[in-house]
């Protein structure tokens, strides 16, 4: 076994001199041997063998329930395709993959044959997340997202799979400019569809990436301009948004193609303004509180704060400053600004104070928004982009949905999370036979729990067999035959055997056993924790109905009532608090593979 590093010169020469060890799995490149694997480079130079490297990338990332703290570095690498190298930890591509033997020929190959996909002839719409008594409100929340976001922030975008050549278009507008001449007195050009220059898709993981190389920046608002100034004063004062130029686009698709799971779109800034006019532009540094540090993005002297506009204007006294967006404070630049020069280079500070006694420092990362983007989620939270049918509005709706007087057509997940583990009770047809139950795992998170006992990966679905119901007392009882179905054990048990007792509306489980051959049964309302994932539904109906928390009070009584155990009411409590806060998005994390 070769026990030269994986990291070396990567030439042919030095190939044929010695056979390479995976550091994964240790197998060999020697012909020889009978387990040797053909070998992969990445492009930070380090060699794996193509089967170990190919599941590091491919492998669904992990991902918080509410991860609204991801830097946008994380969302890129967080979808599969994309990941970490193993040995460095630089970023690195499936398709950037090249053979060891071959440095011109890339181990997957980019299919570029839109008709071959199985998401060909296909359109993916934005709607609401889940049928329930919010629908209307998150409907016209969805409206107000397009309207003051765009597809700038990811909203009101259709993605186009039915041609040759994937395209995106727009619910609300771009407006285009010719080439970097933004002071042009030419109307600009309203943009409603793009096509996608460069595009491919990796049918193992369902993962499209295309990218859109535009020469003409646009923006979302059409500036306006009057007689007392040039386009440019215009466009700072009166269009409170970035010019961009080229799209980068990476969208992961639930397994049936139903959905778009995961994903993100990467907008880069419009580079293109004057250094002399406009010193202060590029990327800033700012600690607005201690420890708390920032990134301001200064595109004509104009910078987004919190979904608010500032703009930067210099005085006669060559200082920066700027108005605080509904407030009467000015922050003014203890500094001057020089008249027709560059402000600042790379690691220099610029003081700020305001006249309300207020310091501020800006420290300078970059002179230039050359490499800045824009980078933007695409899971399915409160929204979620969804295949539709062309010709007709009455798509099936996505999500969770409840039922109050039948277990059929319910699902109840723990941990705020269907997928991981959660029971689907989808149709009974009059008799035990038409009973259908599975147990899910189609969430990315249980791509941490240990494989099947045979080393395959856990099923996305586990059928309930033996299933039995009695409508009187709401018992479900059923089993899941890990060696019937799998032919193997899990964390050494041959199936579990589950007894479920429910609360008259169907909210919550309030007592059982999931028995087990090698540990003690787990209970339920006790370690097993498990709400109807649709509970936003049941609080989202009284929201409606009254304007005050009477009603969430009453529900949260009744469930007491019902035989809720602490656990269980603190869960369900936690769902009718973030929708009294108004938060937006739903608190329910429903993002299967």
């Amino acid at each position: 076994m070769a026990s030269r590093d994986s990291h070396f010169p990567l030439t042919n020469n030095n190939i044929d001199i010695e056979p390479l060890s995976c550091p994964i799995c240790f197998t060999s490149s020697d012909e020889n041997n009978e387990t040797s694997r053909p070998f992969a480079k990445t492009t930070c130079g380090h060699v794996f063998c193509t089967t170990c490297i190919e599941q590091v990338l491919s492998k669904p990332r992990a991902v918080r329930g509410r991860d609204d703290d991801d830097d946008d570095d994380d969302v890129r690498l967080r979808c599969a395709t994309r990941g970490k190298c193993p040995i460095c930890r630089g970023n690195v591509s499936l398709f950037e993959l090249r053979h060891v033997t071959d440095d011109s020929s890339f181990i997957v190959d980019r299919n570029t044959k839109v008709s071959t996909w199985s998401i060909a002839n296909a359109c993916y719409e934005q709607r609401v997340l889940g049928g329930s008594i919010l629908s209307n409100e998150r409907s016209s929340r969805l409206a107000l997202m397009v309207e003051r976001h765009g597809a700038i922030g990811g909203f009101g975008i259709t993605f186009q799979y039915n041609t040759n050549t994937p395209s995106v278009s727009f619910t609300r507008p771009l407006y285009s400019f010719g080439g970097e001449d933004l002071e042009s007195e030419e109307e600009p050009d309203v943009v409603d569809s793009l096509d996608f220059d460069h595009f491919h898709f990796h049918q193992a993981t369902m993962t499209y990436h295309g990218t859109i190389i535009n020469a003409r920046p646009f923006t979302m608002r059409k500036p306006r301009k009057d007689s007392n100034a040039n386009l440019t004063d215009c466009r700072r004062t009166c269009c409170p948004t970035y010019f961009f130029q080229n799209l980068e686009c990476v969208l992961q698709f639930s397994s049936d193609a139903k959905y778009i799971r995961d994903g993100y779109l990467s907008w880069s800034y419009f580079d293109g303004s004057s250094r002399t006019h406009y010193p202060l532009d590029g990327v800033w540094e700012v600690e607005i509180e201690p420890g708390e540090l920032v990134v301001l993005y200064v595109q004509f002297h104009s910078f987004s704060f919190l979904d608010e506009r500032y703009h930067i204007f210099v005085n006669a006294d060559n200082r920066a400053w700027f108005h605080w967006p509904d407030s009467s404070t000015i922050q003014i630049s203890t500094q001057k600004i020089g008249p027709n020069s560059i402000s600042h280079c790379i690691g220099e500070t610029l003081q700020w104070k305001t006249n309300t006694d207020g310091c501020f420092q800006w420290k300078r990362i970059s002179m230039t928004l050359e490499r800045a983007r824009s980078v933007v989620k695409m899971k399915p939270i409160q929204f979620v982009y969804q295949k539709v049918n062309i010709d007709s509005e009455n798509d099936a709706t996505l999500g969770p949905t409840y039922h109050a007087n039948s277990l059929w057509g319910n699902t109840f997940c723990q941990a705020f999370t269907v997928g991981l583990a959660s029971y689907h009770f989808e149709k009974a047809d009059g008799n035990n036979e038409g009973y259908r139950a599975y147990i899910s795992y189609e969430n990315p998170l249980t791509s941490q729990w240990p494989n099947l006992d045979n080393g395959e990966s856990i099923p996305l679905c586990a059928p309930f067999r033996n299933i039995q119901w009695n409508e009187v007392t709401r018992t479900f009882r059923g089993e899941i035959l890990w060696m019937q179905d799998y032919g193997t054990t899990w964390t050494g048990d041959s199936k579990w055997v589950y007894e479920m007792t429910f609360d008259p509306s169907f909210r919550f489980v309030v007592s059982g056993t999931c028995t087990m051959a090698t540990r003690e049964p787990h209970q339920f309302g006790k370690d097993l924790i498990y709400i109807n994932a649709a509970m936003e539904a049941v609080f989202g109906e009284a929201l409606e109905s009254s304007s005050s928390t009477g009603e969430y009070i009453d529900i949260l009584r009744e469930c007491r009532q019902s035989g809720a155990s602490e656990a269980t009411m603190q869960c369900l409590g936690e769902v009718a608090l973030s929708l009294m806060s108004n938060e937006g998005g739903s608190w329910f994390n429903w993002n299967l593979l």
